[in-house]
């Protein structure tokens, strides 16, 4: 049958040898910023089920999306936070290879993680017009973290720039 005659099937619809209708497959959807909880707060989320705990990992929001690893760990060491962290990840965006506005970054020490938030939150990117937002980071320190993106995609990616960094402690 033709497009568009009575007979005729949908594109998206699909079936059997006999003539039965057979729902597509669904398959897996990649991971990607878009299917990121947006609904969810997760820094009330943490603060109710971590209230005797002090945070050392933190998410900062509005990084420009052509930072670099690099140009955040620059960043950070400019603000006076050289050898405070032990870990940061910067999701990028399969498609563009830019990052999506957001890194995590785990600190040695609580006290670090406070006094970062304070330094970033309200900090404008040079030269960009972004203003940096900061919050608790809904998964906790180096060990979590780790656990986290031990099996994902991303530490397997074959770009280093996709993976996460682990920065070496040496003292």
């Amino acid at each position: 049958s033709r497009p568009g005659s009575p007979g005729a099937q949908s594109p998206d619809r699909q079936s059997s040898p006999r003539g039965e209708y057979k729902p597509p497959q669904r398959r897996p959807k990649e991971y990607r910023h878009a299917h990121v909880p947006k609904n969810v707060n997760l820094q009330e989320e943490y603060r109710q089920q971590a209230a005797a705990r002090d945070p050392t990992t933190i998410m900062i929001r509005n990084i420009p999306n052509h930072f670099t690893q690099r140009q955040m760990i620059s960043e950070l060491d400019n603000l006076g936070f050289a050898g405070t962290f032990d870990f940061l990840y910067i999701p990028l965006d399969k498609g563009t290879m830019s990052n999506v506005g957001y890194a995590f970054v785990n600190f040695v020490e609580p006290t670090w993680a406070t006094k970062c938030m304070a330094a970033f939150q309200n900090h404008r990117f040079k030269p960009h017009r972004k203003i940096a937002a900061v919050s608790v980071a809904h998964i906790q320190g180096l060990e979590a973290n780790l656990a986290h993106y031990e099996n994902a995609a991303v530490n397997t990616a074959k770009l280093k720039q996709r993976r996460p960094v682990v920065m070496a402690n040496i003292s």
